[in-house]
């Protein structure tokens, strides 16, 4: 007996479903941990034209003494020597943008919004200050206020690449889903070399169920930087709705090989396997997924489909079994397992007539 193969809308409808992730989620990591900020714009030379009068001299040491510990993550340090400039020379707008990032860096979004507002009050022209504005705002709880701070960094610096990136992260934020591509559109026109704002754009492309896109970007991110392995694994997703079968396999295959612990990814592979007719493939996948998650429906459903079609009829009948006891309502496992015991008893017929 021929057994009906699941059909392929409803692996791919799954394998949307585990992606496990949105685009705001990423928002942090992707601004805060692969984002390198230009601290050079703290440079005393960045200062809003006034004079340094009688203390230039400590207050350039103590400049330079925050800019040092921001370069180091000591962001308590810098506070403490961006507040000691702020003492000497309370009109120095880089040194209450520096104090502004020490604060963010430190969570302290209010502290910084407040510092951040003192320098653009200083210096309405710093560009950067309009940017890390907007970063602390949109942390803070308030991407539309975020958006009006990367508008006035927009109006002084358009080519800026780093206010689009931030932008397209606020009205990600806001699900404003097609702007936000616009802005990531910008930012990776500006520096075709910035990781982040790749890795976002192909989120943003899977909201918008942009496949092809999302598969463009998720291909440079891994040009740019092979060892991201959820890149690798998104890349697999738009492949897979594609139909890009191979390429979407050997995509999660690359991702395991980087993280071999994320068990999404292991699903997601054995779905595609069962597609591509890799039962094997299929079966050491689900066996992954359920070395720590023993009572997953769905892995165990695929498991028992997976022995099925590797003809192993006696260990799919007991995986069949053991699916349902996790999901009795599941039709399709039942009706293969009925299937499944009928082709055994009539063996068993057939064995005993000889």
């Amino acid at each position: 007996m021929r057994f009906k193969k699941t059909g392929m809308t409803v692996l791919l409808t799954l394998l949307t479903g585990m992606t496990g992730s949105t685009v705001v989620a990423e928002r942090s990591l992707a601004a805060v941990g692969d984002w390198t900020p230009p601290l050079s714009v703290l440079d005393r030379a960045e200062s809003s034209g006034q004079s340094l009068q009688s203390n230039a001299a400590e207050l350039e040491r103590l400049m330079d003494e925050g800019i040092d510990a921001l370069n180091t993550e000591q962001y308590a340090e810098a506070l403490d020597a961006f507040t000691q400039a702020i003492a000497i020379h309370s009109n120095h707008a880089p040194a209450h943008v520096g104090q502004g990032y020490a604060l963010y860096r430190l969570e302290q979004y209010d502290k910084a919004i407040a510092a951040y507002g003192i320098a653009v009050e200083l210096d309405a022209t710093h560009t950067y200050a309009w940017i890390w504005l907007g970063m602390a705002l949109d942390d803070d709880g308030d991407p539309a206020a975020a958006l009006d701070a990367y508008a006035k960094a927009i109006a002084l610096d358009p080519d800026n690449n780093d206010v689009w990136y931030h932008q397209g992260l606020s009205l990600s934020r806001l699900e404003r889903y097609q702007e936000a591509m616009t802005a990531y559109n910008r930012a990776v026109a500006l520096q075709p070399e910035f990781e982040p704002a790749w890795y976002n754009r192909g989120l943003v492309a899977q909201r918008l169920e942009q496949f092809e896109t999302m598969l463009a970007s998720f291909t440079q991110v891994v040009e740019l930087n092979p060892n991201h392995g959820a890149a690798w694994f998104y890349r697999g997703v738009a492949a897979g709705r594609l139909q890009q079968y191979d390429v979407s396999l050997e995509s999660y295959n690359q991702s395991i090989a980087r993280d071999p612990n994320h068990l999404n990814t292991w699903f997601n592979r054995g779905m595609m396997a069962l597609i591509v007719e890799e039962y094997d493939t299929a079966l050491e996948s689900f066996d992954r997924v359920l070395a720590t998650h023993t009572e997953d429906g769905d892995a165990l459903y695929y498991r028992a489909l997976s022995l099925m079609f590797l003809g192993q009829d006696r260990e799919a009948i007991a995986a069949f079994e053991r699916a349902l006891a996790v999901d009795p309502d599941n039709q399709q496992a039942q009706e293969y397992l009925a299937q499944l015991q009928q082709q055994q008893q009539a063996a068993q017929s057939r064995w005993s007539l000889k």
